[in-house]
């Protein structure tokens, strides 16, 4: 029975390698046993059409009957070796007993001669990106589907484990006799560890090499690397430093960057004391009560609790992780020739992350550990047993900031899955997810481990708001027979949800003690499968796991596992609160739903209950925080939570208990400062949250406006300072929480959770006034917040910047700006610039030189691209950024001084570029102002800016050219809403997409060339199939250009599905009635539409329609259906024009609408629901998508005439001929 499924799905990002007619990769020669020659059959697919059809059934079945059939000749005995059967006899009154064994047989000898034909999957031959002369070989490994099978016959399952003994002959050189300088070594880097390396016997310009798998490992996980890689690195326990210590406060000041700079912290540790620190000292709070001003932090001593110095524990823990290191045979990375400082650089790390993984949960079960930086891969990572292979991309020098975070991130969880992806399998499908999530689980503790406590916060925190926003519709991650997981996008959701289940799960865990978390089951795991309990393929499943979990910890995960495992969606909770001054309670009340209440998909419920406890604190008047337990049984409930503090009313209003406030939040500051060792030797920081407080001239400089001065009755009136909903992060959920927003104020200035911080920071920008602005103005200024804390705030003062509020959003940013990043203004004869004043008093049109660029502090260098960013999304009369704004855009662009500064500026330019465009890019002026018909001159040169660093960067290139990259996207951006000026210049991005560009730069011009042109020309719609075929030799390119072809052709399909106007649906709920728009119909009927337009090929209407209608399918049909449309349907490379006569859908969708027979109506109806369009075609660089926002709610229609629109409906302006 078909089903209709979500169709976004099956346009995720899946390369499909059958691009030949011809698909044969191994042909089998010979096979023989012992030596005797061996009857066989080969049943390899040889067309497209047959290895489609085979990943569908091994899809659909999962059953893999494999494709080498042997015959034993009879010369072959297979006789049992020694008896089966052993005979015990004990006492004469005892019957003899017979013990059955499994029987042994005689080991027999399969040798297998083959040989490869233009090998389409498994193996990839190509060049570097920077250099054609280089030659390289690589595997590219998968689980599944694997593609061992195509390059080696062997068992290809991720059940069957063996050992390995790989040979691998080698030329010993690249390049051409004839230029010796061309001549470099090349090295195999393989799964295993190096046993010997020789010279060919026969051949004295080859060599081999021996590679030693001692571990059992499945074929699957097997790989290799083959290329000239010159520059190798070996690490070792002498890259842990001396002093390490593993205090996660000192952790938090460690920078990411090389140089070590000063890295913003919290400004205390978190409230609810989260931080585990490492497994041998710090415990995570459980308390219900917890001191004010820091109390529950223990200031660091010359002597521990025990009377043992913690500098002796921390040389101890040093040496135990050096030793850890060095035990393992050896740790090597290998990149080209020219790139060793940053490959030392970028590596550095791992060392560090084996043994932090290996102490913490087990030794590292291979012999060795090898990483590869390579070019030509379509995948970031890819990870072996024993090996990772890895983009150059990932490498970058001492002097690049943003990187490292990616870097650490990505590699980091491929030396995870050496634990749980390669050694720890899956015992069936249905068992996928938790592999994932004990890979993604114990990568997270690395990471806070490495980067801090905060830094893990505030990604998990973003984390479970993306899940929210994500799990709709979804499938769950584990269901009975479970199909493999194969499609990018369940892959992705997978990883993003697995690990925090687990993390839930953990902390469920330790509520009956600390000692009771998954830190206690993790290593269990490893023990059991190096015992064998796991069984000979090492594989672990999910009832196994909480059969372990209640066993330790003595919880029942039944019903968890069942909402969160099995079942799908997100629990979205309202909550209310009123103070009953009789009982003397807080009454807080809360109403349940599920983030599938609307979802259309079988296995879905949208009524969806969750259970379980959840801790609310109340912060009440005398400063204690109180946590009370909520027990959430029911869809609606109301909770008597009793309140602690004697009743009396909280005189806000007046001046003194301002002063008290704000005196006692500095002094937390400066308290958990010394706490967690932050120098802080500039008095300008010190009293930020008394800032505009004592003095009035700067108070009315700032506009600092004080809570209580705009509503002094209902300050007045509050019993408690604030309430916090879920303090322990113990759901992925979605809280509404109303409460006022001085409230809010308190608790993002005194509440030390980066997690509390950011629930203010968000509640804040959606309550507007101007003593909230100054509140975040204040966070923005303190140097002491962790600095994503920081970033958030900034990017929240762009809301305050409204005339409502006399545009105080705007004052604040720009004084934030010039009074940190800006010189201070010359003395004039009438008026001398103090050191404290530091021209505060100006105004904020006047123009300011920008200070020397000095990155050593990380947290100011991301505050400053955020302030610059929040300036950019002001929004005058005009719908641009106020000219205040842009003069500050286009000084920091103009007078950009790096010379002193010992880090690249490239990342920061390329956002400031996206800065300057966004400025400009609404504008009801262009024409007459910024466009370069128009001459501007001085701050309205934004497009000569633009066009002055991208041609700068040719001279001196930036790093991965970024910065090149940033001005194309602005110019791609600004050509796509000011459609009437012809911004788009197709010879410069036809320049920039050859192979003498750099990748990133190419997948830029693609992208743009594809959204400007489409399909709608012979010659362009050749171009890009051949991109996408890797006809042009960049596998990295072919697969962004074939996602960018599959997100066209969706586009198109919305585009017909918009002729249908049966897209509200009406939902009962209560009185009340919901209005949505059901985006899988209209994706339904645009492709059915879209397939109807196609009446001379009746074999692709076929197959894409069993795609829309059968959920069977996946993404390899519709891949499969493309590439006839484009190898075998030559007349349908272009889509036909919209056909005047629609067949009624399938689907009841209701009336159509009404449209008129010319062109013109056909394009306005076209583009008339644009906005509703959630799909767009993604830009590379970033999670950036050129979506109707950036059109300017008009939809991507253009000027009459002008076919250079994304919103061209393919075929309109017929042949070649009718394009300019």
């Amino acid at each position: 029975m078909r089903k209709k499924e979500s169709l976004a799905s099956y346009f995720s990002f899946i390369r499909n390698a059958a691009i030949f007619d011809i698909v044969v990769d191994l042909v089998v020669k010979s096979v023989s046993i012992d030596g005797h020659p061996c009857e066989f059959k080969h049943n390899a697919p040889t067309t497209r059409q047959e290895l489609l059809k085979k990943t569908l059934r091994i899809q659909n079945d999962s059953v893999d009957t494999g494709e080498l059939l042997i015959n034993v000749p009879s010369q072959v005995q297979i006789t049992p070796v020694g008896d089966s059967t052993v005979v015990t006899t004990e006492a004469v009154d005892v019957p003899v007993q017979e013990e059955e064994e499994e029987p042994t047989f005689k080991i027999l000898k399969l040798r297998i001669e083959f040989y490869m034909v233009n090998p389409t999957c498994g193996l990839v031959f190509g060049t570097s990106d920077t250099d054609d002369r280089v030659s390289t070989v690589h595997t590219e490994t998968k689980v599944y589907p694997s593609s061992t099978r195509s390059w080696m016959p062997c068992l290809d399952s991720m059940h069957e484990r063996s050992t390995w003994d790989l040979f691998f002959s080698v030329p010993a050189c690249t390049g051409s006799l004839a230029d010796p300088s061309s001549l470099l070594p090349l090295v195999v880097v393989s799964a295993g560890e190096l046993s010997s390396l020789v010279i060919h016997p026969q051949d004295p310009s080859k060599r081999i090499f021996r590679y030693i798998m001692s571990t059992a490992t499945p074929a699957c996980t097997l790989g290799f690397a083959i290329g000239p890689f010159t520059s190798a690195y070996t690490l070792d326990g002498s890259q842990l430093s001396s002093d390490e210590n593993t205090n996660d406060a000192q952790a938090e000041q460690t920078s990411v960057a090389p140089v070590a700079p000063v890295v913003s912290v919290v400004a205390a540790a978190p409230e609810t004391n989260e931080a585990e620190g490492d497994r041998n000292g710090a415990t995570e709070g459980g308390t219900t009560e917890d001191p004010p001003n820091g109390e529950d932090q223990q200031v660091p001593s010359a002597a521990g609790e025990d009377g043992e110095n913690p500098a002796s524990r921390a040389n101890h823990n040093s040496k135990l992780r050096k030793a850890t290191v060095d035990a393992i045979g050896g740790v090597f990375a290998f990149t080209y020739a020219g790139l060793q400082d940053e490959l030392e650089n970028t590596c550095e790390f791992i060392p560090e992350a084996l043994a932090f993984h290996s102490q913490e949960f087990g030794s590292y079960p291979y012999a060795t550990y090898k990483v590869v930086f390579m070019d030509g891969l379509r995948e970031p990572i890819i990870t072996c047993a024993s090996l990772t292979i890895a983009s150059t991309d990932f490498l970058h020098p001492r002097t690049i900031i943003e990187q490292v975070y990616d870097t650490r991130r990505c590699l980091g969880l491929s030396i995870a899955q050496q634990w749980f992806g390669t050694y720890i399998m899956p015992e069936t499908w249905s068992d996928y997810w938790l592999v994932v999530a004990l890979a993604g689980y114990i990568a997270s503790l690395f990471v806070r481990h490495n980067l801090g406590e905060n830094e893990h916060r505030y990604r998990l925190k973003r984390d479970m708001t993306r899940l929210c926003h994500a799990d709709v519709n979804q499938r769950p991650i584990s269901y009975p027979k479970q199909a493999p997981v194969v499609r990018q996008d369940e892959i992705e959701f997978v990883q993003l949800k697995a690990p925090i289940i687990l993390y839930m799960l953990d902390r469920r865990m330790m509520k009956g003690g600390m000692s009771l978390g998954l830190h206690r089951i993790v290593p269990k795991i490893l023990v059991a499968a190096m015992s064998g309990d796991l069984g000979l393929s090492n594989a672990v499943g999910t009832s196994w796991f909480l059969k372990m979990c209640r066993k330790v910890s003595g919880v029942d995960f039944k019903q968890f596992s069942d909402q969160w495992i099995f079942g799908t969606g997100c629990p979205v909770f309202h909550f209310g609160y009123a103070f009953n001054r009789k009982k003397l309670v807080v009454e807080i009340t809360m109403h349940q739903e599920s983030t599938n209440s609307k979802a259309t998909a079988p296995w879905v419920k949208p009524k969806q209950l969750f259970d379980g406890q959840m801790t609310a604190r109340i912060r009440e008047a005398d400063g204690t925080p109180y946590e009370h337990v909520l027990d959430i049984h029911e869809p609606w409930k109301k909770f008597e939570v009793q309140f602690n503090t004697k009743y009396k009313r909280i005189r806000r209003s007046t001046k003194r208990f301002h002063m008290r406030q704000m005196a006692a939040a500095a002094e937390e500051l400066n308290v958990n400062a010394e706490v967690l060792g932050i120098e802080d030797d500039d008095e300008t920081y010190s009293n930020i949250a008394l800032f505009g407080a004592e003095n009035e001239q700067e108070k009315r400089d700032w506009r600092v406006v004080e809570w209580g001065e705009d509503d002094e009755e209902s300050l007045a009136s509050a019993t408690f300072e604030w309430i916090r909903i879920d303090s322990d992060m113990e759901w992925a959920c979605i809280i509404h929480f109303e409460q006022p927003d001085f409230m809010w104020a308190a608790q993002l200035q005194k509440d030390r959770d980066v997690a509390a911080q950011l629930e203010a920071v968000d509640a804040l920008q959606h309550l507007p006034s101007s003593a909230a602005s100054t509140t975040l103005m204040r966070t923005v200024m303190d140097s002491r917040v962790f600095y994503r804390v920081r970033v958030d705030a900034a990017l929240a003062l762009e809301r305050f910047a409204r005339a409502g509020l006399d545009w105080i959003g705007l004052h604040h940013l720009i004084k934030i700006y010039k009074n940190r990043y800006c010189l201070p203004p010359p003395p004039t004869a009438t008026s001398l610039v103090s050191e404290s004043n530091q021209g505060d008093s100006e105004d904020i049109s006047v123009a300011r030189l920008p200070r020397p660029n000095n990155f050593a502090n990380i947290g100011e260098y991301f505050t400053q691209k955020a302030v610059l960013g929040a300036l950019s999304n002001i929004r005058d009369q005009n719908n641009e950024a106020p000219a205040a704004a842009r003069k500050i855009m286009v000084g920091a662009l103009k007078y950009n001084d790096n010379s002193e500064n010992v880090y690249s500026d490239c990342y920061f330019l390329s956002n400031l570029i996206h800065a300057l465009s966004n400025s400009i890019i609404h504008s009801k002026r262009f024409g007459r102002m910024f466009s370069m018909t128009a001459a501007p001159h001085g701050d309205d040169a934004v497009l000569g800016e633009i066009e002055r660093l991208r041609k700068l960067d040719m001279l001196v290139p930036s790093y991965h050219n970024v910065v090149t990259c940033g001005c194309m996207e602005a110019l791609l951006r600004l050509s796509l809403v000011q459609k009437r000026e012809r911004l788009f210049n197709t010879a410069l991005f036809f320049s920039m997409a050859t192979a003498d560009a750099y990748v990133a730069v190419r997948e830029v011009a693609v992208g743009g060339l594809m959204l400007h042109w489409g399909l709608a020309d012979n010659d362009t719609c050749q171009y890009f199939v051949a991109v996408a075929c890797d006809a042009l030799g960049s596998p990295r390119l072919a697969a962004t250009a074939s996602r960018y072809l599959m997100e066209l052709t969706m586009m198109r399909a919305m585009v017909y599905g918009q002729q249908h106007s049966s897209l509200l649906f009406m939902e009962e709920k209560g009185k009340e009635a919901t209005e949505h728009i059901d985006t899988d119909a209209r994706l339904v009927g645009g492709l059915e539409s879209f397939i109807d337009g196609l009446p001379d090929s009746h074999e692709l209407q076929t197959l894409l329609s069993s795609a829309v209608y059968d959920s069977t399918l996946g993404a390899h049909a519709l891949l499969g259906a493309l590439n006839m449309l484009v190898y075998q349907t030559a007349d349908c490379s272009i889509p036909p024009r919209v056909p005047k006569t629609r067949t009624k859908l399938k689907i009841k969708l209701g009336g159509k609408r009404k449209t008129g027979g010319s062109r013109s109506a056909a394009r306005s109806n076209a583009s008339s629901d644009s906005e509703d369009m959630p799909l767009a075609l993604s830009m590379p660089g970033g999670n950036r998508h050129l979506g109707p926002s950036a059109a300017g709610g008009g939809g991507y229609s253009i000027a009459e005439g002008d076919p250079f629109s994304a919103d061209l409906i393919p075929g309109e302006f017929g042949d070649s001929s009718a394009m300019p």
